[in-house]
């Protein structure tokens, strides 16, 4: 059994669907004002989290909204400069779009 004591992070502005990128180094998660953001963390000896970086947002425009909900998903490529985001657009036919920074 490990004797680490697990961590809780909090976002001031809240967010949701957290993923870690490859590397352990960086959490990412979706706030409530619908962006992207990325958190530089240390892990040991001590957690501790650095400034929250907007990576983009994700809630389209006016002629093209994207819904995006908790619990949708996204996927982080092992490189992590690519994101893969499960969600609905207006129109009724799928579309793929790879979002980078």
């Amino acid at each position: 059994m490990s004797s680490r004591i697990p961590h809780r992070v909090r976002s001031r502005n809240r967010g949701f669907d957290p993923e870690w990128n490859s590397d352990g180094r960086e959490l990412l998660y979706i706030d409530t004002r619908g962006q992207f953001v990325s958190v530089e963390v240390q892990t040991g000896p001590a957690f501790r989290a650095g400034a929250r970086h907007v990576l983009f947002g994700i809630q389209g425009t006016e002629t093209e909204p994207l819904d995006y909900r908790p619990g949708f998903g996204y996927s982080v490529a092992p490189d992590g400069r690519r994101f893969l985001f499960n969600m609905r657009t207006a129109e009724a036919e799928n579309e793929l779009t790879v979002l980078g920074r």
